[in-house]
């Protein structure tokens, strides 16, 4: 009897006043909504409630407006204005809790609706308000539905809207049930009937549930970001763990090409620690010839370029490193130069690969001098370049004295030893520009430029007295190694190589002649 007495106690409302309410309320949030949604990305929009928000307030203000509108524009407009509204704020629930509403779904429900209130202006005013209020009970318990499925995550908002939408279900299956059966209750703004707190209810859970879609547009804005700082922290991770295993090595350099960043594999193939590159200047790493080529990052920045080249690395063990680098150019907005990153690819062994292919390709195996082929190329470079700048130039023919003799005595691998003793004598005397080859089994011809023909007969005979005084001793006895040597020199501008050799291979045949051992110089009448 007191909560009877106190239903009682509240002062009935205007229908009308309720409805224009409504109507401005809906404005209200429409409008403020697509302010603060203004130039925001679409993905962080509340999807179809700017709409529903003004649809429902039009609908709402054209019913109010009913008692000076045709009966035809309240029951097209209206009616139909306002329930595409409560759609599109279920529709808005759907999406924001993880089931976005296609165009497909959008259109043909919007039809829907218009077909079947048009199909209402043949019923009678009772049934056809009947049938509005039951269409608005079941989108709403659509919206319950959805909330109620989706409230795992134990959301307070959620289950607030959740018991929101259930309270205008049922509100609008009381008002069906006292239009229907009116015998059992009375109307809904009698002074008697506890129902007339209806209205009032409905305007305070409508707009509890304009406040509350707000909040859980947050909820989903906060998840949607801890999702993304979840999937970024994810991906940092899984980046760092690739980067750290890569087979490439990976630096990161700053504006003054300063290592800021560098995984262990590019350490591992300098053989330092992490740690003692950390702030290195790259191009401290770099041997002379490369150097420029980092110098040159800075040079006309530009923030999609990329450069790859060929360098060497000195090893912190004293060894040259190949590598193959690919480098990303960075600048900052003021278009200057900001860092590099790059990949660095080891090429070591496919470097030396090359270099023993071209060494096979140019060099004696046994000796590592120049075989004859490559000799003769580089003489006549030689010859030619003395030519243009008028410098001497000799070529002198060694041949090892008694070399078979020493084969068939002691052996193919002593023969081999007193050819590896000659080379590695010359070599130590000779001069940084003089080239030596290897032109058959125990005959080798060194070059001498910008020498004379008189110096160079200096130079052979102390190679000559060094290996000779220089006795090898074996367990068949000792060896005492003697060359015979002849030289020519470069005359004149028509001189020619084959004239130069022809002249060296007579002046080594009058060493033979001589007793061998000795050196002997041929030159132009």
């Amino acid at each position: 009897m007191m909560l009877f007495n106190l239903f009682s106690s509240i002062p009935p409302i205007d229908e009308l006043t309720l409805i224009f309410i409504l109507s401005i309320g809906s404005y209200i949030f429409g409008i403020l909504l697509f302010v603060f949604q203004y130039k925001t990305e679409k993905s962080r929009k509340i999807p179809f409630w700017v709409s529903a928000k003004l649809l429902q307030g039009t609908g709402s203000l054209i019913l109010f407006l009913r008692s000076t509108s045709p009966d035809f524009i309240t029951l097209v407009l209206g009616n139909n204005l306002l329930l595409l509204g409560c759609a599109y704020e279920t529709w808005s629930i759907f999406s924001l809790v993880g089931y976005p509403i296609g165009r497909r779904v959008h259109i043909s429900v919007t039809l829907l609706i218009l077909f079947l209130h048009l199909s209402t202006g043949y019923l009678s005013d009772s049934n056809r308000t009947v049938f509005i209020f039951f269409s608005q009970s079941v989108v709403y318990f659509l919206a319950f539905r959805v909330l109620v499925k989706e409230t795992s995550k134990k959301s307070p908002i959620r289950k607030l809207m959740a018991s929101g939408y259930l309270i205008l279900t049922l509100m609008n299956l009381f008002i069906c049930l006292d239009i229907l059966i009116p015998n059992t209750t009375v109307s809904l703004t009698g002074k008697s009937n506890p129902l007339r707190i209806l209205p009032i209810l409905t305007f305070g859970v409508v707009i509890l549930n304009s406040f509350s879609i707000l909040l859980l547009a947050k909820e989903n804005l906060d998840d949607q970001l801890q999702k993304s700082d979840e999937s970024l922290k994810q991906a940092e991770i899984q980046y760092k763990l690739i980067v750290e295993t890569a087979n490439e090595g990976i630096i990161a350099l700053n504006e003054n090409n300063q290592i800021t960043y560098l995984n262990e594999k590019f350490a591992e193939m300098l053989k330092y620690e992490r740690k003692e590159l950390f702030n290195a200047p790259i191009s401290d790493l770099v041997i002379e010839k490369y150097k420029f080529q980092f110098n040159e990052l800075n040079k006309n920045p530009d923030s999609e370029s990329e450069k790859s080249f060929e360098s060497c690395f000195l090893c912190k063990d004293g060894f040259y490193h190949y590598v193959l680098i690919s480098m990303k150019i960075l600048s900052d907005p003021q278009g200057k130069y900001a860092g590099s990153f790059g990949m660095i690819t080891d090429i070591n062994e496919r470097k030396n690969l090359e270099k023993q292919l071209f060494d096979l390709a140019i060099k004696d195996s046994l000796t590592g001098v120049y075989n004859r082929r490559h000799f003769l190329n580089l003489t006549q470079k030689e010859i030619e370049k003395a030519r243009t700048e008028n410098q001497a130039l000799s070529l002198a023919i060694i041949d090892v004295d008694h070399f078979k003799q020493i084969n068939d005595t002691y052996g193919h691998s002593t023969g081999d030893e007193v050819l590896l003793k000659i080379v590695n004598s010359i070599l130590q005397r000779k001069e940084r520009t003089d080239i030596l080859g290897r032109f058959g089994g125990d005959e080798f011809v060194l070059l001498l430029p910008n020498t004379s023909l008189d110096k160079s007969k200096l130079i052979l005979d102390e190679i000559r007295e060094s290996i000779y005084s220089d006795t090898m001793r074996k367990d068949r006895g000792e060896i005492k190694i003697g060359l015979s040597i002849g030289i020519s020199s470069l005359h004149s501008k028509t001189d020619s190589l084959d004239s130069l050799l022809e002249r060296a291979d007579l002046a080594l045949y009058k060493s033979k002649n001589a007793g061998r051992n000795c050196v002997h110089i041929e030159s132009l009448l």
